[in-house]
């Protein structure tokens, strides 16, 4: 298996994204933390990876799936102060993700919220759906796809 940063140089740029929420509705809820790493097709990576204040309390439940509570993000800057980092990250780039379609939904209305068009991506590739389709996998977490791909998940 070839690894990402083999990748041709033609290749068009890839984008690990990861997000935390404060809960599954991008209408309502917020964004709490990004992990984004863009990886070109000559191998260089650029990356964000910050927790942010989403403006509001942190609900009980979010932080018990996340692990991030109201403590940790004071003082960290909101979203908005990450949309150029952003939007240079995932413009025109292969999106790859753990149900990435709702991560896209909460950075898009993140963008809309702050009075500014979402950047245009390019396709998407769900790591859940890989993991059902091509392992027949029982459990949909990262865990179990590293692990039957033998690939290191702290």
């Amino acid at each position: 298996m070839k690894r990402l940063l083999d990748l041709p140089a033609d290749r068009a740029p890839t984008v690990a994204l990861d997000l935390e929420t404060t809960g599954l509705d991008p209408a309502r809820d917020r964004i709490i933390e990004i992990g984004a790493v863009r990886v070109d097709g000559e191998g260089a990576a650029r990356s964000c990876a910050s927790l942010v204040d989403p403006g509001r309390a942190i609900p009980e439940t979010a932080a018990e799936v996340t692990g991030i509570d109201d403590a940790m993000v004071a003082g960290h800057p909101p979203f908005a102060a990450f949309l150029d980092r952003v939007a240079a990250l995932v413009e025109g780039a292969v999106i790859v993700g753990h149900k990435p379609e709702v991560d896209l939904a909460f950075l898009a209305a993140g963008f809309r919220a702050a009075g500014r068009e979402p950047p245009r991506w390019g396709p998407v590739v769900c790591t859940l759906k890989m993991a059902r389709y091509l392992y027949g996998l029982p459990r949909r977490d990262l865990r179990t796809l590293a692990r039957r791909l033998d690939v290191p998940h702290p």
